[in-house]
């Protein structure tokens, strides 16, 4: 699927443009579509998916979600007294995104949930650009066939209000390149929207860790995609 020039994957069809953003910790993903039909066009979340390593996840169910915020107000001697409001809501099964306009969606999957990098990657010496100069890194490149993570997402989008005769967006995506520094994210010069990063303690020997301190890795993606009806 090619990227424009923000690195931004695109795929575009006469109904549709949708537009994959993965920047950011974790990989979530911001998805960008526009009806480009002069007929209204409809997204079913009940019948999309996040497909990890062959296991499927809905990105939709028929539950509803409540924020709740808190508030504490200091009160005489040591007491407090907390107020508490929520706000409960259910999204949405099928968004309309009317004929000409576009909708913006960030999905919340985590990806430190799936991915595990293992002591089997061959790791290569290199230097991470960042705004205090060069980092020391190690880097491992990967293709289709040997990627230690690999992830899809389907969505099913319709011309029917109902959202019935769905035709699918199938994109596959994996890994690409990861490279492990100990620079600091917003310090790193790459801003492509298909790189993302993952961030934890280090320990000694894991992922080509050399010292302890704050483990980054970026993720660089690549794709394939396929659209069936």
């Amino acid at each position: 699927m090619p990227k424009n020039m923000r690195s931004q994957f695109e795929y575009e069809t006469d109904t549709l443009k949708v537009i994959y953003n993965y920047a950011g910790k974790n990989g979530p993903l911001k998805i960008n579509v526009h009806n480009k039909h002069s007929q209204p066009l409809y997204l079913d979340w009940s019948k999309s998916s996040f497909i990890s390593q062959g296991r499927s996840y809905p990105l939709w169910s028929d539950v509803s979600v409540i924020h709740i915020t808190s508030k504490a107000n200091k009160l005489a001697g040591s007491n407090t007294r907390t107020q508490s409001t929520g706000i409960a809501f259910r999204p949405d099964r099928i968004t309309l995104i009317p004929p000409k306009s576009s909708i913006e969606q960030e999905l919340s999957y985590t990806h430190t949930v799936f991915f595990t990098a293992d002591d089997s990657i061959e790791w290569k010496e290199v230097l991470v650009a960042t705004n205090r100069g060069s980092s020391k890194g190690r880097r491992a490149h990967f293709d289709r066939g040997n990627t230690p993570y690999n992830f899809r997402y389907v969505f099913a989008t319709s011309m029917q209000a109902d959202a019935s005769a769905p035709f699918y967006i199938d994109t596959p995506f994996w890994i690409e390149d990861i490279t492990n520094t100990t620079a600091r994210p917003p310090e790193i010069h790459d801003k492509r929207a298909n790189l993302f990063f993952v961030s934890e303690k280090t320990l000694f020997g894991r992922v080509g860790s050399i010292a302890a301190g704050t483990l980054v890795l970026l993720l660089i993606l690549m794709t394939a995609i396929q659209i069936s009806k």
